[in-house]
């Protein structure tokens, strides 16, 4: 079965158009290059942040300078929320991956309109709940599964998230160099070609040019190791 389903669960979706409004007018314009760093990882920058144009990559480090790809985000997207409602100092780093316009809104005017809109505020609970479930599912993924299946599992993901119908299937609409797609699943680039190789093999990818297309979102995400074996 095919699927295109966008699985954002971003706050932002939960707000009217005029309330979308009131809570942008309380914030102001600011623009980034590609590649700029938006906050890094311990910085004590609370603002909660509105992506209007661009793309956003939410990255963490290790002390060794690696680095591991968490999420990205899009136009119509917020992020930061985290850091404006405890105050406590940044649990990753954002990165502009385009050219990005964003609205930077305070941390005490976000929590003055949060508590104007208890709506916001339970979206917000399960918003956080699905991180806490998703970080839940990577770190079972990185313990349990070989690469290649973690690596299915990464592309799974994207295919919902940002997927789009193709006449093969569902194709991944964000551009994943083989760098990008290491630093998500924890390998290096000469492993991803061939952990690519392999799940085109058995017909779980089609990889045409720049671009990677799943013909079966939920068989790539339920693939186990075994079935994998005989495929």
């Amino acid at each position: 079965m095919n699927s295109t389903k966008n699985d954002k669960s971003d706050l932002i979706k939960s707000l009217t158009a005029d309330e979308l409004k009131d809570l942008l007018s309380l914030g102001r314009h600011i623009f980034f290059e590609e590649n700029d760093f938006i906050f890094r990882k311990y910085d004590t920058n609370s603002n909660f942040y509105f992506v209007k144009k661009g793309r956003i990559a939410i990255i963490t480090f290790s002390v060794d300078g690696r680095d591991m790809f968490l999420n990205f985000l899009e136009a119509g997207e917020g992020f930061g929320e985290i850091a404006a409602i405890d105050q406590m100092p940044r649990t990753a780093t954002a990165q502009a991956t385009t050219e990005s316009e964003l609205i930077s809104i305070s941390r005490e005017n976000f929590l003055h309109f949060l508590r104007g809109h208890p709506n916001l505020a339970i979206k917000l609970l399960e918003l956080l709940c699905q991180r806490v479930r998703w970080s839940t599912y990577q770190i079972e993924n990185s313990v349990f599964l070989s690469m290649t299946l973690r690596l299915a599992r990464t592309l799974s993901h994207m295919a919902r998230r940002y997927g789009e119908k193709h006449s093969l299937g569902t194709k991944i609409t964000m551009y994943l160099p083989q760098e990008r797609l290491a630093s998500l699943i924890g390998s290096t680039r000469e492993s991803v070609n061939k952990f690519l190789r392999d799940l085109e093999k058995k017909g779980l990818i089609h990889c045409i040019k720049r671009d990677i297309i799943v013909p079966d979102v939920t068989l790539l995400e339920t693939v186990t190791e075994e079935n994998f074996l005989v495929m």
